[in-house]
Parts: C-alpha cells; sequence; structure tokens
C-alpha cells in the first residue's frame, strides 16, 4: 500500500483482539516498528470466560 513511502517510525497504534496469533503479530511488527504500541482487545477473552461459566453452571 505504502510503497517506499513508507515511514517506519509513522505507525504509533496497532489494535488487535487478544486472539494468540494476533499477540504474536504484534510482537512481529513491533520490530518493524519501534514506535508502536499494541493494544490487545479484552473482549475475546471475556467471551471465552463467559462460555466456561456457561458450561460449568448450564441453566
Amino acid at each position: 500500500v505504502f510503497g517506499e513511502d513508507l515511514d517506519y517510525n509513522s505507525l504509533h497504534l496497532l489494535i488487535t483482539e487478544g486472539a494468540t496469533y494476533c499477540l504474536k503479530a504484534g510482537r512481529g511488527l513491533k520490530e518493524l516498528f519501534p514506535n508502536m504500541m499494541h493494544v490487545a482487545c479484552i473482549c475475546h477473552a471475556l467471551n471465552r470466560v463467559a462460555e466456561l461459566v456457561r458450561y460449568k453452571f448450564p441453566l
């Protein structure tokens, strides 16, 4: 998309879900974009907790 004009210091924020592959990708991208902050959404984790509670305590 950016071609040769990509400034590796210009990416400051990456927002992904909290899945393992997203966290791993964020760590890899951090090497290319040193100023980047990776924020993982907790919704995925909360959904997994809710599913576990529903499984352990059926109605």
